[in-house]
């Protein structure tokens, strides 16, 4: 579980790179798209959370 944790937080600081440094300079409506993408960038971290203790799961 520790391994999965430490993935998804390198996951999540890269998407927040990508969402909130390289994104607003591509698209104009930073405002108005920051928060549709906070809660696309959380559903992707928790499903791929989810995925690896599956995985962790289904290995033990």
């Amino acid at each position: 579980m520790e391994c999965c944790t430490k993935n998804s937080r390198y996951l999540l600081t890269s998407l927040l790179l990508v969402g909130f440094i390289y994104v607003p300079y591509v698209e104009n409506q930073y405002l108005f798209s920051m928060f549709p993408r906070l809660l696309f960038f959380y559903l992707i971290l928790n499903s791929l959370t989810q995925q690896c203790s599956l995985a962790k799961l289904l290995i033990t």
